[in-house]
C-alpha cells in the first residue's frame, strides 16, 4: 500500500507541474504555483481570449485570412456589429440571405455567386465598397439594402421585389444598372442623395409612387422598354431635378416613343412643366 502511495504522489507531483507549467505559459507568468489556491488564482488572472491573436484580429478587422460561409442559409445578425474591412466572406452556396443576416457589418467584400433571394434589411447598415450579387432576383419585405455604403452594385438578374425600398439611404450611390427589373416599388431609392443616372432594361412597365423622392442630383434616367413605362404618378420624381419647379433632367427612351411619352399620363405633367426632357436611346452613349 505505502507503494502504490509512493507512485501516486510522484505521478501527482509531475502531473501538478506540467498543469502549473500550462498556466505559466498561457497566463504570461512566472514564479511558483502552489496548490490549490496558487493555481486557482493564476487562472483566475488571464485574461478572456488567453492571448488568442487570431480571435482579437478577428474583432478588430486586421484578420489576415478570409473566410468561408458553409449552407445555403446563414441565421439572422450572425455577422451584427463585427468589423471585417480586411475580409472577403465567401459563402459558395448561399441562396436565401435571411432577414438581417448581413446587417451592421463592416467587410471588404461577398461572394455569394448563387444567391438568389434577399430578405427584408438582409443587407441594411453593411458597410461594403461594392454590391456583386450575379444571380439575385428576389428582394423581400423591403430595406434590403438600407444605408448600405456601397458605391457600386451589380444587380443583373434582380427582377421582382415586393416592397420597394430595396436601395434606399444609400448615400454613396451614384448610378445603377438594372437591366432586368420588372418594377420600381415605392421608395426604391429613397434619399439616395448621391444618385446621378438609373439604367432600366426592357423588363420595367412601371415606376411607382415615391420610387425617386429625394434623389436631389438624379438627372439621367434610361428606359429601355418597346412600350411607355408607366408613370403611376409625379411624386415619383419628388423632390429631384425632374420635380416641379427643378432644374431637369433627362430621359433616355426609344426613338419611335418619343412623342407617346410627351403625352403620356403624368409624364405630360413633367414635360409640360419642363422639367423632363425626353431624348432617344438611338445615337446616344447608352445604345
Amino acid at each position: 500500500m505505502a507503494l502504490d502511495k509512493a507512485i501516486d504522489s510522484a505521478q501527482l507531483d509531475e502531473n501538478l507541474t506540467a498543469v502549473a507549467d500550462a498556466i505559466r505559459a498561457k497566463g504570461g507568468m512566472s514564479g511558483a504555483l502552489t496548490f490549490p489556491n496558487g493555481f486557482v488564482d493564476a487562472v483566475a488572472a488571464i485574461q478572456a481570449g488567453g492571448g488568442d491573436d487570431d480571435l482579437e484580429a478577428f474583432i478588430a478587422g486586421t484578420y489576415a485570412k478570409d473566410l468561408t460561409v458553409a449552407g445555403t442559409a446563414v441565421r439572422a445578425n450572425v455577422f451584427n456589429g463585427l468589423n471585417l474591412a480586411n475580409h472577403t466572406i465567401y459563402a459558395p452556396e448561399l441562396v436565401v440571405a435571411t432577414s438581417s443576416a448581413f446587417s451592421n457589418l463592416t467587410v471588404g467584400a461577398i461572394a455569394a455567386p448563387k444567391l438568389t433571394t434577399a430578405n427584408g434589411s438582409a443587407f441594411q447598415n453593411l458597410k461594403i465598397p461594392s454590391i456583386d450579387f450575379p444571380s439575385l432576383t428576389t428582394a423581400k419585405d423591403g430595406n434590403n439594402f438600407r444605408n448600405c455604403t456601397a458605391k457600386t452594385v451589380n444587380l443583373p438578374l434582380l427582377t421582382t421585389n415586393t416592397n420597394g425600398r430595396v436601395f434606399n439611404y444609400m448615400y454613396n450611390l451614384e448610378e445603377i444598372s438594372l437591366p432586368s427589373t420588372t418594377s420600381l416599388g415605392q421608395y426604391m431609392f429613397e434619399y439616395c442623395t448621391a444618385l446621378k443616372k438609373v439604367d432600366l432594361g426592357t423588363a420595367c412597365s412601371v415606376l411607382i409612387n415615391s420610387a425617386f423622392t429625394q434623389c436631389k442630383v438624379l438627372d439621367t434616367v434610361i428606359l429601355r422598354s418597346n412600350s411607355v413605362v408607366t408613370l403611376e404618378n409625379v411624386n415619383v420624381f419628388g423632390n429631384t431635378p425632374f420635380a416641379s419647379g427643378g432644374t431637369g433632367g433627362t430621359v433616355y427612351v426609344p426613338q419611335a416613343l418619343i412623342e407617346e411619352y410627351q403625352t403620356a399620363t403624368n409624364w405630360v405633367t413633367l414635360y409640360g412643366a419642363g422639367t423632363v426632357t425626353f431624348a432617344a436611346i438611338e445615337g446616344s452613349e447608352y445604345e
